[in-house]
């Protein structure tokens, strides 16, 4: 993200025509300019000629023409385009110790939690969650006539996942946006004495779902922060097998993104969509690396 080309797009016009609006109210005339052939304008002591016709010459007149000069500065900074200051392509660490999950839950308030139907006794359907991977993995395996003993040695505080994700956003109207491409994949190992080096990639697509389209209000704007709840299908590969299992199950990208004062993009938390109770239980968390 360039943020030069941010200032220059956002920032700048927003300054030009705070300043013409302030400016606009500080505008002297005295009774010769108004009978002079041209409009003097002094705001702070420093004055400009206008040539005016004399019909159209009036102090009313010529506040309401900064006024809308003004205005037209600020549509302009407002109209922003964000989608185009967010890169395309991101590279992630994907980290699953339940004590970093824990600090990262703490960027969503209770707002956030509502909207994500988030499960406060989390930690105890995280080992539901966990059973029903492990158990994909041994059918992945079994099918290949593999050694599952691998499976066991998964434990979550010594995980560590790295892959790339895309994510592109398109502009619909002013305020209006849709998440159009989410894809990507992750890959894992784990080396565990005693046991076959066992490694898998887990590659995701964006699920279409109402969550796609994001309403941003002038408010979500300035307050800077915006929630995105994109869901996921998932599909497991373990290195070295041909067999793959698609999981039945829906996962949801939580991210806090910042519009103000510069676009970024805060941790992910995913979360497992439990069928049941339709809660939605924190499974793991990125942090991002930006490609150009």
């Amino acid at each position: 993200m360039n943020t030069r080309k941010f200032v220059a797009r956002f920032y700048a016009p927003l300054v030009v025509g705070l300043g013409l609006l302030v400016a606009g109210t500080m505008l002297e005339f005295s009774e010769k300019d108004l009978r002079s052939s041209s409009l003097r304008v002094s705001v702070l002591g420093v004055s400009v000629e206008l040539p005016i016709p004399e019909r159209y010459k009036s102090e009313a007149l010529a506040r309401l023409v900064v006024f809308m000069v003004a205005g037209i500065f600020v549509a302009f900074g407002l109209s922003t385009d964000f989608s185009h200051h967010f890169p395309k392509r991101l590279k992630r660490d994907v980290f699953f110790d339940i004590e970093g999950i824990e600090k990262s839950l703490k960027v969503f308030d209770n707002e956030d939690r509502k909207a994500l139907r988030f499960d406060d006794n989390w930690r105890a359907s995280l080992k539901l969650y966990d059973s029903v991977v492990k158990e994909a993995f041994r059918e992945i395996l079994t099918a290949e006539g593999a050694d599952d003993s691998a499976v066991s040695a998964i434990v979550r505080a010594n995980l560590h996942s790295h892959g790339e994700t895309s994510f592109v956003v398109e502009r619909v109207s002013l305020l209006r946006y849709r998440i159009c491409e989410s894809s990507g994949h992750l890959d894992h190992r784990v080396d565990a004495p005693g046991v076959p080096s066992f490694g898998w990639r887990t590659e995701f697509a964006l699920r279409p779902t109402v969550h796609d389209h994001l309403q941003i209000g002038f408010w979500d704007l300035f307050r800077g922060k915006y929630l995105l709840c994109p869901e996921f299908k998932q599909i497991f590969r373990v290195h070295g097998y041909s067999a793959t299992k698609a999981m039945d199950h829906t996962v949801i990208g939580a991210t806090k993104v910042i519009t103000l004062p510069v676009p970024w993009i805060e941790k992910t938390i995913y979360l497992w969509r439990e069928e049941k109770l339709g809660l939605a239980v924190p499974i793991a968390y990125a942090v991002y690396y930006w490609n150009a």
